[in-house]
């Protein structure tokens, strides 16, 4: 399929293997070309070195993605070492991130979906964070934005979807056990 990518792109086929699970081997080459991320890294040159160099100058969230980072699946030998490659490579990613979306900035729980993007597209993490939080398809700029619409639509959802499928769960959930 990655062969005659245009070919399936459109079609259920490619919907259906997506759905089944992209083996780990060529996750990295789907979701670069499910995100588009050579389309708008073309388009947009050298725009992650500056929102790099003007975080480190000029971003409010620095301090609170250094804690998070430290903290950002530890167990993964990518993000052992404290200020290792890993780290480091994380830091840059969301610092960037947080002067490029200065609406969202940093927002805890970001540095996972980064973390697990920067595994398997370690050059083209940035970018293909910026078109899951931004690109219409994916739209996770709305569960990071203050007031967190997105988030709350989506947790609304759940409890109805509970209420109506699981009515005992919801409640145990929502009143624990006793």
């Amino acid at each position: 399929m990655l062969k005659r990518w245009d070919h399936y792109l459109p079609s259920e086929k490619l919907r259906c293997w997506v759905y089944k699970g992209v083996l780990p081997q060529v996750r990295g080459q789907v979701w670069l070309r499910l995100l588009n991320v050579d389309q708008v890294k073309a388009r947009n040159a050298r725009k992650y070195q500056e929102m790099k160099e003007a975080a480190l100058a000029s971003s409010r969230d620095i301090m609170q993605i250094d804690l998070d980072v430290n903290r950002t699946f530890r167990s993964h030998t990518m993000f052992w070492d404290r200020y290792g490659v890993g780290q480091r490579a994380l830091f840059h990613v969301l610092a960037a991130y947080s002067v490029y979306d200065t609406e969202v900035g940093y927002c805890q729980g970001m540095s996972e979906i980064a973390a697990i993007v920067l595994m398997f597209l370690p050059e083209n993490a940035f970018w293909a964070l910026a078109q899951l939080m931004t690109d219409d398809r994916h739209a996770m700029h709305g569960f990071f934005v203050p007031g967190f619409q997105k988030l709350l639509r989506f947790q609304a959802h759940h409890q109805r979807v509970l209420q109506r499928a699981l009515p005992d769960l919801r409640k145990h959930m929502a009143h624990g056990s006793s």
